[in-house]
């Protein structure tokens, strides 16, 4: 909620990052015990101390910003993940590890064989081409070029295998011609 205000007030966006990724990291490991608390589901400008302070005009119209505190992804997905490619912060690798491997806890913590294996055909797979780009995004070209290229050669059957493919090959080509010199 105070984080919310401090947006609604105008805080810029590099004021208000260490205090929102120290909010989604705490909170995340919170949502175990406390995930089911009304106030981690209720919108920011729904819950009491917005009725109660009458904060729900300042509150409702923030853009870019997730209205659930206990939605992570999207806290992540609305705010975190564009401010970490903005500015090329390297903890964004950290953030696609640890999302990848709380994932694959939780397939592997399925009783069905079926989820796991689903999970690591499919969703493990996606998390890991996301996790290439944003290796790119912040600086890290050959490192993600290379990881794409290894999920493309490792899942050549996945849905998404053809959009990767072509995503591959359009970065490949923009490398190349960024290193070829200018004619004059």
């Amino acid at each position: 909620m105070v984080i919310s205000m401090q947006r609604a007030a105008g805080a810029t966006d590099a004021q208000i990052f260490p205090s929102v990724i120290a909010y989604a990291q705490d909170t995340e490991a919170l949502l175990p015990v406390m995930g089911d608390q009304p106030i981690l589901q209720e919108g920011i400008a729904d819950n009491i101390f917005s009725k109660w302070y009458n904060l729900n005009g300042q509150l409702a119209g923030l853009q870019n910003w997730e209205a659930s505190p206990g939605n992570i992804d999207g806290i992540y997905e609305t705010f975190l993940l564009p401010y970490m490619r903005q500015t090329k912060d390297p903890r964004i690798i950290n953030y696609w590890d640890d999302k990848i491997a709380n994932e694959t806890a939780r397939a592997s913590s399925s009783a069905a064989a079926f989820n796991t294996d689903r999970f690591n055909l499919t969703r493990r797979p996606q998390l890991l081409w996301e996790r290439a780009r944003d290796m790119i995004v912040i600086g890290n070209r050959d490192a993600g070029l290379n990881e794409m290229f290894t999920i493309v050669k490792t899942f050549p059957t996945h849905p998404d295998a053809g959009k990767w493919i072509d995503e591959l090959k359009g970065l490949l080509r923009a490398a190349a011609a960024s290193k070829t010199p200018a004619h004059q």
